[in-house]
This record gives structure tokens, sequence and C-alpha cells, in this order.
């Protein structure tokens, strides 16, 4: 797997499979020089906050979604 394609599962792991990245983020980490590991890790940090974000922002859409329906259901005002 290439580092980018690490880098773009950040935020994305299942918790059962989070040790096993961490471990081969640092294992990829360790063979950098300090300021490529810095950029490393930024883009992993950066890549995450996005993917959680969109995450938490489809989880309340469709939470709404579900609200909707369920007050159309009881058919009360809005």
């Amino acid at each position: 797997m290439s580092s980018a394609n690490l880098i773009g599962l950040a935020g994305k792991i299942v918790p059962e499979e989070a040790l096993d990245y961490q471990m081969e983020l640092h294992k990829r980490a360790e063979k950098m020089n300090p300021e490529q590991r810095k950029e490393f890790y930024r883009e992993v940090i950066a890549m995450a906050d996005k993917n959680i974000a969109k995450t938490a922002m489809e989880n309340i859409s469709k939470r709404m979604d579900e609200l909707s329906a369920w007050q159309s259901k009881l058919d009360l005002p809005r």
C-alpha cells in the first residue's frame, strides 16, 4: 500500500484495525527524516479531520431525514 493510500484511510479505520494501522504509520514514519515525518503526520491528521467531519455530516443528515420521516408519521406541525 502506498503512503498516499495509507493517508487516505486516516479517520476511516474501524476499531479492530486501528492498532495495525497505527503500527504501519509508525513503521513508515521511522524511515523518514524529521522534516518528512512531520509533513507525513500533518497529512495524516488533516485527512483524518476531513474524513471524520464528512462522516459526521453524513450521520447528521441521515438522522435529520429519519426525524423528518418520524415527524411525518406523527402528523405534527413543523
